[in-house]
């Protein structure tokens, strides 16, 4: 009996050894800085992590921590700073009231706007035709006797050689016109001939010369007004002096270390002036540029289409955040694109905590080996959509300086982290085998017969 109470107390002993979780203390973040702050027992706080702060923390932060005066962790939640909010478009439907053909080959299309359509920027063609190029004029007009320009552009499909349609055109200044005047005309149409381009790779040849003139049929036409003044959803950073290289296969090879989670790459492309690649975007968490997996394929490329351009120079990323990123141009056989930057489109975090005292100074810590992304609960009570109506109070975080008495969270503590459930699992099945077996002895001791 007094054997079974040693054995006993010894498994609770072990149990509560185990179910204590490990944490992080001061001395485990590279970079220490401080934040002192007061405020009601409920009142949220706020610290805003600036791309220096994302520059020293491993992808994602799991490494961020924030430090009580009793080097307790503070639960937080780590939230974008800047809200992807959708554009307020409001779009309105044109009803057709004329249609002509000129002698010069061109068509033109009389619409009339719905009533309330203000503030008008973009319009857009539905259309099931394929493979056509059209060159695109828009009037616009109050009375439908006086008409002024409005802009220009071109509606064109190469999907039989290339991913490539556009059937909008937009413009800067608003228009509140009552009715729209829309022409098109063939490429070839005209006097002065617009210039082209030609792209060939290997067994595949694309001229913007190659597109037949054909019919374009319309079968609905919109229009839209959408804000101007858009505030900047995110920060700009230039990414220059990286080293390039061509693979075997004669491709364009970008590694590089990002260092904050993208949004958008934008190539600044010096030569040549007209071009059409396509680009391939991997990435790798491992601290070697080695084992990527890829992460988007896309093109970019500038050719001329009649008085403008067609532009497509970035590549959209949606917050990608990893350790290494590397760019595949794709050649062919053509001269490699001179590169001379990249223009990196990022999003910063703010980060939220509730404060366990009135008055208080905390250590923030990032940085560190061994770390593994933290759970806490308040990461579900806050979120992008209710952080507004909480009113954090947002408080100023020291500069951070290298922890002089840094020390690296031991293999020991990271295992038993790791294991520690399946511990608890084992330490537990173990204490109901004894706890039954203390129990049928002290009733096979008070009923002998049984």
């Amino acid at each position: 009996m007094k054997r079974n109470l040693i054995l006993l107390f010894v498994v609770i002993c072990l149990l509560t050894a185990a179910g204590r979780a490990f944490s992080a203390s001061p001395e485990n973040s590279a970079y220490l800085g401080e934040i002192s702050g007061s405020g009601a027992p409920d009142s949220l706080f706020s610290i805003h992590i600036d791309s220096d702060i994302l520059s020293k923390c491993a992808p994602g932060c799991p490494d961020l921590r924030l430090y009580s005066a009793k080097s307790r962790e503070i639960p937080y939640a780590l939230i974008e700073s800047k809200s992807k909010q959708p554009l307020a478009i409001t779009s309105y439907e044109l009803k057709a009231l004329e249609y002509s053909e000129n002698k010069d080959g061109s068509s033109t299309v009389i619409f009339k706007a719905p009533e309330g359509a203000i503030a008008i920027n973009a319009m857009e063609i539905s259309s099931a035709n394929r493979n056509f190029k059209k060159a695109a004029t828009l009037l616009g007009s109050n009375d439908r006797l006086s008409w002024k320009f409005i802009a220009n552009g071109a509606f064109y499909d190469f999907s039989s050689k290339l991913d490539l349609r556009n059937t909008r055109l937009e413009w800067t200044t608003p228009s509140n016109y009552a009715y729209y005047k829309l022409s098109l005309a063939d490429s070839s149409a005209g006097k002065d001939k617009e210039p082209s381009i030609t792209l060939t790779y290997k067994e595949l040849s694309f001229s913007t010369e190659t597109v037949a003139a054909n019919n374009l049929r319309i079968d609905k036409i919109s229009v839209f007004s959408k804000p101007t003044n858009v505030p900047k959803s995110f920060d700009f950073m230039m990414v220059s002096g990286f080293s390039s290289m061509q693979d075997e296969a004669g491709n364009t090879v970008i590694i590089f270390k990002p260092h904050v989670p993208i949004e958008t790459i934008s190539f600044d492309v010096m030569w040549p002036a007209y071009y059409y690649r396509n680009v391939k975007i991997y990435s790798t968490d491992s601290t070697k540029p080695e084992n990527f997996s890829l992460n988007s394929s896309t093109a970019i490329y500038n050719f001329p289409l009649f008085e403008g351009q067609s532009t497509q120079k970035s590549v959209p990323l949606n917050g990608l955040w990893r350790r290494y990123l590397k760019i595949v141009i794709e050649n062919g056989d053509n001269p490699p694109l001179s590169i001379n930057a990249l223009r990196v489109g990022w999003t910063g975090r703010n980060l939220y905590f509730f404060a366990d005292s009135p008055s208080f100074t905390y250590k923030f810590g990032v940085g560190g080996e061994g770390f593994k992304k933290p759970v806490y609960e308040t990461e579900k009570m806050i979120n992008s959509d209710n952080i507004d109506s909480l009113h954090p109070i947002e408080l100023e975080l020291s500069t951070l300086t290298k922890n002089t008495a840094y020390s690296a969270i031991t293999p020991a503590a990271a295992f038993r982290e790791s294991y520690e459930k399946t511990i608890l699992t084992v330490i537990i099945a173990i204490l109901l085998i004894v706890i039954t077996g203390w129990i049928y002895r002290i009733i096979k001791h008070s009923n002998p017969r049984s």
